[in-house]
C-alpha cells in the first residue's frame, strides 16, 4: 500500500512529486481514481459504469487492489471478472458483454431488435459489417478534416479567399 512506504519507495511509484506542496502526482485516469480514493477512505470499492472494465481493471492492477474487494453492486455481469478473457476462448464476445450486458435490453420495448442495432453501432468487434462501418466512419471524418485543412490554406484558395471548388464539394459531401 502507498501510504506505507518510505518517501524514496513512493518516488518510484509515482510519476513526479512536487517540493513546494509536498504532492505526489501519478498520471491516471482522474475518473477511476475517484473511485480508487474512496475505496480508501470508505473500504468499499465501487465502479464506474461508465469505463471499461478491462480498463478498470487495468487501474485496479496498478494500485495493487484485488477484484474480489468490488462491492457486491457493482460485481461484473455472470460473475465475471475484468481479467476473465483469461478463461474464455471467445476474447471479442468477453468483451461485447463486459462492454455493455445484453440483461440491460430485456425489459425494454423491441430489447433484442435494439441490442443488435446498438451492438452493430458501438462495436466495431461485433462483426464485419460493424467493423467496416467504423473503418468508413473514420475515413469520412479524416476526409472531412483534410478538407477543412486545405480549404483554409492560401494555396487552394481563389483570389477571393474562397476555397477552391472541389474542396467545397469533399465538405458538403
Amino acid at each position: 500500500m502507498f501510504c506505507k512506504k518510505s518517501h524514496i519507495e513512493r518516488l518510484t511509484d509515482c510519476d513526479s512529486y512536487f517540493e513546494h506542496s509536498h504532492e505526489y502526482y501519478f498520471e491516471r485516469s482522474p475518473i477511476i481514481f475517484e473511485y480508487i480514493i474512496d475505496y480508501y477512505i470508505t473500504g468499499k470499492l465501487h465502479r464506474p459504469m461508465d469505463v471499461c472494465p478491462i480498463r478498470l481493471r487495468y487501474e485496479l492492477d496498478f494500485w495493487r487492489i484485488p477484484v474480489s474487494l468490488m462491492s457486491v453492486c457493482c460485481r461484473f455481469e455472470d460473475g465475471k471478472k475484468a481479467h476473465g478473457m483469461q478463461n474464455n476462448n471467445n476474447n471479442d464476445q468477453v468483451y461485447l458483454e463486459l462492454s455493455c450486458p445484453p440483461n440491460l435490453f430485456d425489459k425494454v420495448w423491441m430489447g433484442k431488435t435494439r441490442l443488435i442495432i446498438w451492438t452493430f453501432f458501438e462495436n466495431p468487434r461485433s462483426s464485419i459489417a460493424a467493423k467496416i462501418l467504423s473503418l468508413l466512419s473514420a475515413v469520412f471524418v479524416l476526409l472531412s478534416l483534410a478538407g477543412l485543412i486545405l480549404s483554409s490554406m492560401p494555396e487552394f484558395q481563389t483570389n477571393d479567399m474562397i476555397p477552391h471548388w472541389s474542396l467545397q464539394a469533399l465538405e458538403i459531401w
